[in-house]
């Protein structure tokens, strides 16, 4: 019983870090504060689909409660007014209804 427990929960975290999608020497094309919803929102110039395994948009969504919301929006903000270009990687998994946002790093 717990190795059927066990291999179900392992097998569900690989399957979902298999499904995230990484975005690549891309430039913030525009910022959204969170709404009714508690996520901040953003798009990449030339995404028209963030990640497939979510759904047909191109928006992202960091939730409130992301342990680096503060400094990925900082980063954000750094890259859209300096033009500096980043990486974006997603979980696989929606949040607020867009593909949620895992990691950003800068390109060099």
């Amino acid at each position: 019983m717990y190795k059927s427990v066990f291999s179900f929960f392992f097998i569900s975290i690989l399957s979902a870090n298999a499904m995230s999608l990484s975005h690549n020497q891309a430039e913030v094309e525009s910022i959204h504060s969170p709404d009714s919803r508690p996520c901040t929102f953003l798009r990449l110039k030339g995404v028209s689909q963030a990640d497939p395994a979510v759904n047909n948009s191109p928006w992202f969504s960091i939730p409130l409660v992301h342990n680096g919301h503060d400094v990925i929006v900082s980063m954000l903000l750094t890259a859209y007014s300096t033009g500096k270009k980043l990486n974006v990687v997603t979980t696989g998994l929606g949040k607020c209804g867009q593909a949620e946002v895992d990691s950003v790093l800068f390109t060099y």
